[in-house]
């Protein structure tokens, strides 16, 4: 299959946010005066088309799937117009590496990270939302953007599936 035809099969039931960011990164492009290469093009639908927060080589891999000869260098790259241009946000976790999701234009969430397991969960909650704003107006401040991240340990942490203490008595 061409890179051309991946392209269309990935476009196929995307929806109307995927549709600006699509209109997003083109305009970013062009303003950049860079090319919009058939590569960039694949890594842009294949990075719409996750959920969750993928690592530079978690999204190479996926896309081996699609072209096999995409360098981890071509995606790396590519990523990094995806967050300069607002597409993607990019987060910094306990693991060390660099993570990314796709930017959700006019929402915000906040995450909940397992320090046994690594897993990652993201939740809304109003509440905590109207919380910081009353800190920040009681100091005379406006909240522009922020990012909350809470680290814990899962309640049975035996259970946890990246625990490695835990996979390693297991497969005793």
């Amino acid at each position: 299959m061409s890179l051309a035809e991946s392209i269309s099969q990935l476009r196929i039931g995307s929806g109307p946010e995927q549709e600006i960011a699509r209109q997003q990164f083109a305009q970013f492009i062009q303003k950049k005066g860079l090319k919009q290469t058939q590569q960039r093009a694949l890594v842009l639908e294949v990075f719409l088309g996750i959920s969750g927060h993928l690592t530079v080589q978690e999204l190479a891999e996926q896309m081996k799937t699609h072209e096999p000869n995409i360098g981890l260098t071509t995606v790396y790259r590519t990523l990094r117009l995806l967050v300069e241009s607002g597409v993607a946000e990019e987060r910094h976790f306990t693991d060390g590496q660099a993570r990314f999701e796709v930017a959700k234009l006019g929402t915000h969430h906040d995450h909940l990270i397992c320090t046994v397991c690594g897993n990652i969960f993201e939740f809304e909650d109003d509440e905590i939302e109207a919380r910081q704003n009353k800190i920040a107006t009681d100091r005379g401040m406006t909240i522009r953007r922020h990012r909350h991240e809470i680290y814990a340990e899962c309640d049975s942490p035996n259970n946890c599936p990246n625990n490695s203490s835990t996979q390693t008595s297991s497969s005793s």
